[in-house]
């Protein structure tokens, strides 16, 4: 199996497409600052021969910004990656342990949905979840009364998802086009191959006037970082193998601009506990994404 692993180039810039770039990281796999972490985060699974002299290369786009991982593991590796190397039970248990914090906040972005959508009746409201992972976040909508589609390429997660009675599609093609009317991403966009060729067919499938929202970890510190003779990978904005797409508050945004979408406000989310501290958390929350943050919200034309 480990002879199907390669890893493959990616020479142009993701959103834009211009071919100029400037590198600013390049070590090797191997190299300690780089496998140390990749040795003790997955426990051992990754070897040196695997990574088969790859280069953990990070390069920003010379025209509009946008940086990713140069060299990214083909799709057996990433099956491996995903399904192996990062264990199912690991990911489920973090679930099952995660805070109330984690389900107030889901109830919150769904309550959202509504307005957002500009539809007042949960049943006629068709929301997809793209990379649902367990389905905790259909679960709470579904508990809204909306009608949830997840997508999801693990088997393990899909048979759960289905076991709670979420229905599951194995590509967004099998959708019907302007079927849905939301799609939530959530720590999606920063591990896909194609970023903007993926929105723009989610946008396909949004009806006019529909809204996704994609929340990605945040890389704006990551070039500062990179100029650091002591730098090391850590599980960050630059994760290595994992987050090959490296996104900051302005070029998330021009991603959803060049797939055809616009950028909205950021709704008030009431998540974490009621009283006026919520209120103000809500305000700040709403204030730090729409000028700083990597959640954010697009508009499909009507």
């Amino acid at each position: 199996m480990e002879g199907d692993i390669r890893f493959l180039a990616r020479p142009v810039c993701e959103l834009c497409g211009a071919k100029e770039r400037k590198v600013l990281l390049s070590l090797g796999f191997s190299d300690a600052a780089v496998f140390n972490f990749l040795k003790s985060y997955y426990r051992g699974g990754i070897t040196k021969e695997i990574l088969n002299g790859a280069r953990y290369e990070i390069v920003k786009c010379g025209k509009c910004g946008f940086i990713w991982q140069s060299q990214i593991l083909n799709d057996p590796g990433m099956e491996r990656l995903y399904s192996e190397w990062i264990s199912p039970g690991d990911s489920f248990q973090k679930k099952q342990r995660a805070a109330l914090s984690l389900y107030s906040g889901y109830a919150g972005e769904v309550e959202a949905i509504p307005r957002l959508v500009r539809r007042e009746y949960p049943p006629e409201i068709n929301v997809l979840d793209y990379g649902m992972g367990w389905g905790r976040w259909c679960l709470m909508a579904k508990a809204f009364g909306l009608n949830v589609t997840g997508v999801e390429l693990s088997g393990e997660r899909v048979q759960l998802c289905r076991k709670n009675g979420i229905r599951v599609v194995g590509d967004v093609q099998d959708l019907m086009p302007e079927s849905i009317h939301f799609i939530n991403a959530e720590q999606v966009f920063e591990h896909i191959p194609q970023p903007r060729k993926t929105l723009e067919t989610l946008a396909g499938r949004l009806a006019p006037g529909g809204v996704i929202r994609i929340s990605v970890p945040n890389g704006r510190r990551v070039e500062a970082a990179m100029r650091n003779p002591a730098w090391k990978a850590a599980k960050d904005a630059a994760h290595p193998l994992e987050h090959i797409n490296i996104f900051t508050h302005r070029t998330l945004g021009e991603l959803g601009q060049r797939a055809g979408m616009s950028v909205i406000g950021h709704p008030f989310l009431f998540g974490g506990g009621k009283g006026s501290g919520s209120v103000i958390r809500a305000i700040l929350r709403k204030y730090y994404q729409q000028c700083l943050g990597t959640c954010l919200y697009f508009r499909k034309a009507a």
